[in-house]
């Protein structure tokens, strides 16, 4: 019996064998590699909070601080880090590594330095009766969004006043304003929320707190705004301790409404009044208290 034999020359199965290879060293390649990115600020002052962000998810974030920096993970999910500086200058890593086998599939160095994004050279305050204005002077900028207004009294939280907008990224000094009007009587603290368009902040106390006191002598003030429609405010000042009475009239003195029956202290106050229930036309208000009495007109237009 006769067997034929076939055999495959070296020249066959070389092209044979480079396919197989080149096909498995790819699919072990797209595995174990994947192209991601990492997104967020290069250079951070200390204590601020920075928000990195990358462009796939299911992953897992990591922090590793050296060179001094204290850098820690307050929240992580599939897509975005939030992480606090710390107090030390320094530097920090964010990795994002594959899950589960914890490759490290992207990351980016992080410098912490004393150098604030957004540098103040002064913040002052004065006030004028009610009103307060603030106002301070930046060094130097950079991706600045703007300042948020803070006020508090003592002991008490802090709620925002306003916002400024910032000036974006500028070498040269910027002078800015506010002016926080009709405060009432008390003594509070202001502080200015820096904020940079990746939503990193900083906080700028101000040194001296504020005192609005009480006016020298009673005072009755011109509703504003005035015409308007539906809602006004009106502002009135007692010099002491005292029981007042706000009474509206329409233009035949005929009685419509009281505002204000109640005992009051010494201070700034304010009466807001809506007029949605009124037609339009030219209206009389009347402050009564011990031994003071005003009167002033107002104009509703609808």
């Amino acid at each position: 019996m006769n067997t034929k034999i076939t055999t495959l020359s070296f020249r066959t199965i070389l092209p044979v064998c480079f396919l197989i290879i080149t096909s498995v060293l790819f699919s072990s390649s797209t595995l174990l590699s994947q192209s991601c990115t990492v997104t967020g600020p290069l250079n951070v002052p200390l204590n601020t909070h920075i928000l990195y962000l990358t462009d796939i998810s299911g992953q897992n974030w990591e922090v590793y601080s050296y060179n001094g920096a204290q850098a820690q993970i307050l929240f992580s999910n599939d897509d975005s880090l939030l992480v606090n500086s710390g107090p030390t200058p320094g530097n920090f890593t964010v990795y994002v590594l594959s899950n589960p086998q914890y490759n490290n599939l992207c990351s980016v160095n992080v410098t912490v330095d004393l150098t604030l994004p957004v540098e103040l050279s002064s913040f002052t305050a004065t006030a004028d009766e009610r009103n307060v204005t603030l106002s301070w002077t930046t060094v130097s900028e950079e991706n600045n969004s703007g300042f948020q207004i803070e006020r508090s009294l003592a002991n008490e939280d802090w709620r925002s006043a306003g916002f400024v907008n910032g000036a974006g990224t500028v070498n040269s000094p910027v002078n800015y304003s506010f002016i926080d009007n009709n405060v009432p009587s008390g003594v509070y603290r202001y502080r200015l929320k820096q904020t940079d368009f990746n939503g990193n902040y900083e906080y700028h106390n101000l040194r001296n707190e504020v005192t609005i006191g009480t006016p020298d002598k009673f005072s009755l003030h011109q509703n504003y705004p005035n015409p308007f429609n539906p809602v006004t405010k009106i502002n009135y000042d007692l010099a002491s301790d005292e029981f007042v009475k706000i009474t509206l009239y329409d233009i035949s003195g005929k009685e419509i409404k009281t505002l204000v029956n109640e005992f009051r202290q010494a201070g700034f106050h304010s009466a807001e009044f809506n007029a949605s229930e009124l037609t339009s036309g030219i209206y009389i208000y009347k402050l009564e208290s011990s031994g003071f009495t005003a009167v002033r007109r107002m104009m509703l237009v609808k």
